[in-house]
């Protein structure tokens, strides 16, 4: 009940701040297109947070992972990303990682990054793709994991003398399981 109306408290809120911004476009001369006002309002005006403050407005806070065992792991795992879903919040390309790699970036980094304060909706998703990155040894994620082969040929194409990293495997399947909106 608390996500509910905390989230529609948002709505409220990010509405009658677009409808202000329309109205003095209007009493201005300005630009009198909703769509326009919606873009400037989420993407320049709205505050700033984080995921782990959206988080917690809701009522919920993820363990710090030195203190999930790993027998809770994917309990606490499944608990995160369904919460993270019920903020608009959807995770992609995840199978590179082990559930404590995945637990660990999300935990320590990435719910800690500033964001638009946005509250979900159909228009509105926040999508974190975890394959934007490199391993230690300098591999790009994507291109190593999750570019198809004709990605890869083409790549290959445009710049013959680049190093094209090589094909490393799956080790988790998760992805078809995580929330979608």
């Amino acid at each position: 009940m608390i996500a509910v109306n905390v989230l529609e408290k948002k709505s409220k809120a990010r509405e009658r701040a677009i409808d202000g911004l329309l109205a003095m476009a209007k009493s201005t001369g300005g630009c009198e297109d909703r769509m326009y006002w919606t873009l400037v309002w989420d993407l320049e005006m709205a505050p700033i947070t984080t995921n782990a403050a959206q988080l917690a407005e809701i009522g919920y806070q993820p363990e710090p992972s030195h203190d999930v065992g790993d027998a809770e792991l994917p309990s606490a795992l499944r608990s995160l990303v369904r919460h993270l879903a019920l903020i608009g919040v959807y995770i992609m390309r995840t199978e590179h990682l082990t559930d404590r790699e995945l637990y660990v970036q999300l935990t320590t980094g990435i719910l800690h990054e500033p964001i638009r304060d946005l509250p979900p909706s159909p228009d509105v998703v926040e999508w974190i793709d975890l394959s934007l990155g490199t391993y230690h040894d300098g591999d790009d994620v994507y291109l190593s994991v999750y570019a198809t082969d004709e990605e890869r040929r083409e790549l290959a194409e445009e710049d013959p003398d680049g190093d094209l990293p090589p094909r490393r495997p799956r080790i988790a399947s998760r992805d078809a399981t995580l929330p979608r909106p």
